[in-house]
């Protein structure tokens, strides 16, 4: 048998070395059954080279809680004995066998009254873990998607084999939904789009077993962006629409401001500029209503006037008003955070191509030149728009040889 070329794939996208699975699959063995895991060098070795064709139940789990996918989209193919119909519960199902399998003293189903039970105390430690994400999310760390994902499970695990009471469960499926909504969120802003659908469904799920109208929101907003990427304007409209309409944006007029913001961006992608205009003045309406001092979940405090003048500038890129999308970039720059450091990367490289379309070449590629180190996801993304009007307006002028050959440099590793 050949190498496994699924996994070898997910690996890649990951950007991991085969030491770094280790450490991940054994950190995911350990938020399952509180001990860390044993998988060794060797086991990964076997695994990427086809050695190993169906790996053990343990390892199932880690891989599945590293990747977010089965093991059989992972590449690995299960003894014919063991193939059966894929039911929704047999991912539960599994984490349960494999809890009995390592010794867990959690018990099986006649056993529930000896369970041991999740308390607030246990949500709140979750919460922290979620709270350390969101922060690692702001200055662009791009592990988190396999952490999101990792957390998730961890959240799902104590579900399923700990008692609790109903505000605690409902508890656990928010931060479930609120894990893997940062999974999804993450493999869109890093363009990985299969990843992100198939984050999108399962944190769908969740947010609707939580009940919780913010995680639903978020949920929808970030749908819409991934089905710009698909370049789906149909879905990408539903969707803003849906975020639009969630109960939380009639509560909450941030809530409602982000939710016109983003609108006015798919609405300007697809086309409609009335449309995107008047959702740019509901956004703003709906900002000054807003109390921006009031509790809401962690995932918001990105949102701010630097955030409103960063989405109405998406929008006037879209609608190709190029010095009014300039301005708005200017001002979100210098009323964003520094702690939103990915942001501020964004934004840059944005303000970049906004310069770049209004004919200031030399302005433009100091501006690029200012974080093209640091760019990954979306400001790569618009590092690349970027070299494209570049080539198209000024394939030979000086600062455009100069920029391919800083781009040349950077994409082979030298240090410039």
């Amino acid at each position: 048998m050949g190498d496994n070329a699924a996994l070898k794939q997910q690996i890649k996208a990951l950007g991991l070395t085969q030491g770094e699975l280790v450490k991940r699959m054994n950190n995911v063995l350990e938020s399952l059954t509180g001990r860390y895991g044993t998988v060794s060098e060797r086991t990964v070795h076997n695994l990427v080279t086809g050695k190993t064709s169906w790996p053990q139940a343990k390892i199932r789990a880690a891989l599945e809680g590293v990747f977010g996918c089965t093991a059989e989209q992972l590449g690995f193919t299960p003894p014919r004995s063991a193939q059966r119909p894929a039911r929704p519960e047999d991912s539960m199902r599994r984490r349960t066998l494999f809890a009995a399998a390592t010794g867990s003293a959690l018990g099986a189903a006649g056993m529930i009254s000896s369970r041991p039970k999740v308390g607030s105390a246990d949500l709140a430690r979750l919460q922290a873990s979620f709270d350390a994400l969101v922060t690692a999310d702001n200055v662009g760390d791009t592990s988190l998607e396999a952490n999101a994902l990792r957390l998730a499970e961890r959240a799902l695990y104590l579900q399923q084999e700990y008692t609790a009471s109903d505000r605690v469960r409902s508890g656990l499926y928010l931060l479930s939904a609120s894990f893997t909504s940062t999974a999804m969120w993450a493999a869109v802003d890093r363009h990985r789009i299969t990843q992100a659908q198939r984050h999108r469904e399962r944190a769908i799920t969740l947010a609707g077993l939580s009940g919780d109208s913010g995680i639903q929101f978020r949920i929808w907003s970030h749908t819409a962006i991934l089905a710009l990427q698909r370049e789906n304007y149909t879905e990408a409209v539903a969707a803003a629409a849906a975020a639009r309409n969630s109960s939380i944006t009639r509560k909450d007029p941030l809530f409602a401001s982000l939710a016109h913001a983003r609108s006015a961006g798919v609405h300007a992608t697809a086309g409609d500029r009335t449309a995107a205009l008047r959702s740019l003045k509901a956004a703003e309406k709906s900002w000054d209503r807003s109390e921006p001092q009031t509790w809401r979940p962690s995932w918001m405090n990105f949102y701010d006037q630097a955030e409103l003048d960063g989405l109405s500038a998406i929008t006037h890129i879209h609608l190709g008003r190029y010095a009014e999308a300039e301005a708005c970039t200017h001002r979100a720059l210098a009323q964003l955070r520094p702690e939103l450091r990915r942001n501020h990367v964004y934004y840059t490289a944005q303000l970049a191509l906004t310069q770049l379309l209004q004919g200031d070449v030399e302005q433009a590629c100091a501006t690029a030149l200012s974080v093209a180190g640091e760019t990954t996801g979306r400001a790569e993304k618009t590092l690349s728009k970027f070299d494209a009007v570049l080539g198209r307006l000024t394939p030979d002028s000086r600062e455009a040889r100069s920029w391919r050959e800083y781009r040349s440099n950077t994409a082979k590793g030298f240090i410039v």
